[in-house]
């Protein structure tokens, strides 16, 4: 790693689209960490140290969208500490955190907990808060005061929120401060027993299938409530053709609604579990081709407005069973 106080990167392409120099091959000089100036053939002094960026890419830092930490309660799988050197690892300064922790984020002490923890870390970590009591979709919480202490949006996170009732009033509880509420198009009465998408392959593996109607059906509900509400809505982890079409009819009528999309259905398709590896048995499932495709598409014409990772930390003993 370079160590001089001044440092040139030669013949990087920069990548960011508030710039003047997007997609252009420049050099940066960075003088005590800063960015001091950027063009072609930049002049240096003698104690500047050179750094080749030639095939590489400069871009700034990521930021994530609901990565799951294992602290407080699950510290054995992951604590602030380890998901800021991962996130580091990936290029990413910051990251919004689900509130499925132990106890959940479901109060201002537990937002405090994380936006403290922020003084010790080079990467930021906003706390999404709960919208019900321990995320367990029954009673809302003080979102207000969550929000004053520094909650950036409000979730039940892994757990999709199945109670009309419950989500609409969330959109209006949200709705005095600008907040925004996240849910994951997942019907759990349309899921039920589910292990992989509902399709050929599920049918080869002899496996109940999850169909893209239990997204589908949430997703119509949410929007349907959003326009009720006129919220603000974000929809966490889109994996179907059909998802993308009720998106983008809703964007066209002018409802506020954003979109993520995990990078892993960027990749892959139902295709990957037919190995029976369990590091494809996620959910969303994994979708068909044409899903894939479609989704790609999608991120491309801004119908989806980010990529997620979808950082889901388990330890050992956790994940690496049967199928």
């Amino acid at each position: 790693m370079p160590t001089a106080d001044r440092i040139l990167i030669q013949q990087v392409q920069l990548l960011d689209p508030g710039s003047p120099h997007h997609e252009a091959t420049v050099d940066v000089l960075m003088h005590a960490g800063r960015i001091e100036a950027i063009g072609e053939a930049l002049p240096h002094s003698d104690d500047t140290e050179r750094v080749s960026g030639e095939g590489k890419l400069l871009v700034p830092g990521f930021y994530d969208l609901g990565a799951l930490c294992g602290d407080p309660g699950h510290e054995y799988r992951e604590d602030m500490a380890s998901l800021r050197a991962a996130a580091r690892a990936g290029g990413y300064t910051g990251a919004a955190i689900l509130p499925n922790t132990t106890p959940a984020i479901a109060h201002k002490a537990q937002v405090e907990y994380v936006t403290r923890s922020n003084a010790r870390g080079s990467v930021r970590l906003d706390p999404i808060g709960a919208i019900t009591q321990g995320a367990e979709g029954v009673d809302l919480t003080e979102m207000y005061d969550m929000h004053a202490a520094g909650a950036v949006a409000f979730s039940d996170g892994t757990h999709a929120l199945q109670d009309d009732g419950l989500m609409l009033r969330a959109l209006q509880y949200v709705k005095p401060f600008g907040g925004v509420v996240l849910n994951r198009p997942h019907s759990r009465a349309l899921a039920r027993g589910g292990q992989i998408h509902e399709g050929v392959v599920s049918t080869q593996l002899g496996m109940p299938g999850i169909s893209t109607l239990s997204a589908v059906m949430m997703l119509r509900r949410d929007l349907y409530l959003l326009a009720y509400a006129e919220s603000r809505l974000h929809v966490l982890g889109v994996s179907s053709a059909e998802e993308v079409a009720l998106l983008r009819a809703a964007k066209a009528e002018g409802l506020s609604v954003t979109a993520s999309v995990s990078a892993l259905h960027l990749t892959h398709d139902v295709s990957s579990v037919a190995t029976y590896d369990t590091n494809y048995k996620v959910l969303p499932p994994l979708r068909t081709s044409d899903d894939r495709a479609t989704l790609i598409a999608a991120v491309q014409d801004g119908t989806i407005d980010c990529i997620t990772s979808d950082h889901r930390p388990y330890d050992t003993e956790a994940k690496d069973l049967e199928f």
